[in-house]
């Protein structure tokens, strides 16, 4: 049976968390003895795919078990705290579900930040498979989590799956599956990658269904 699928990224796609994300990094840099970064810059760092990122926010080639031992923990303990769903984004999932396509959730955090996230917002209930990097063995560039999401639904030929995220891991993920991308272009960070559709704002979200009646 066909299936009209869609794959969420959820930071800076559906929820707004970004302040949450660099308050977490900047405990981390306090107890490394760091100086705290602006969230702009964290936000403009965070989704690119062509930096270290361990580099870039605590100056070490990888992410050590300290570090983990710090951010971990407090942010698994703030994640859920002064976030917010984007305006219109509980409209339009609701707007889907009505549709009866089917919804999962792809995210490079931890699946449990994710779930702590979603069941605070009170949307959880809208997603058949929330996946995070621990889920999968490589995360977002690599489309593990998308394939893994897909083959719960038991992706099949004459069905459509879309990928919406913020960040071009979202993008090159899909591409590498060869599913659509649609680009959240209200995320985080200024440089918004090229997907095969950009969405400008929320507004924009009902294009979605457009996509699955072609």
């Amino acid at each position: 049976m066909s299936q009209n699928i869609i794959i969420f990224d959820l930071d800076g796609t559906l929820v707004d968390s970004g302040e949450n994300i660099a308050r977490a990094i900047n405990y981390t840099r306090e107890r490394l003895g760091l100086s705290i970064v602006a969230s702009d810059f964290v936000l403009n760092h965070i989704n690119k795919d062509d930096i270290n990122a361990a580099k870039v926010f605590y100056g070490t080639n990888c992410f050590t078990e300290e570090q983990r031992g710090h951010f971990e923990p407090y942010y698994d303990s703030i994640c859920h705290m002064d976030i917010a769903l984007y305006d219109r984004v509980e409209e339009f999932l609701e707007r889907f579900k009505t549709l009866d396509f089917k919804m999962g959730v792809a995210t490079n955090g931890k699946s449990t930040f994710a779930k702590k996230m979603l069941s605070q917002l009170k949307v959880d209930g809208y997603f058949d498979f929330i996946y995070g990097a621990d889920s999968v063995a490589y995360p977002k560039p690599n489309p593990q989590m998308l394939l893994k999401i897909l083959d719960g639904y038991d992706f099949e030929e004459g069905s459509k799956a879309l990928m919406v995220g913020d960040s071009i891991k979202d993008v090159k993920a899909a591409k590498a599956i060869g599913i659509t991308s649609a680009v959240a272009e209200w995320g985080f960070g200024d440089e918004k990658p090229i997907g095969d559709k950009n969405l400008a704002d929320t507004n924009e979200l009902d294009w979605i269904i457009d996509f699955f009646k072609d």
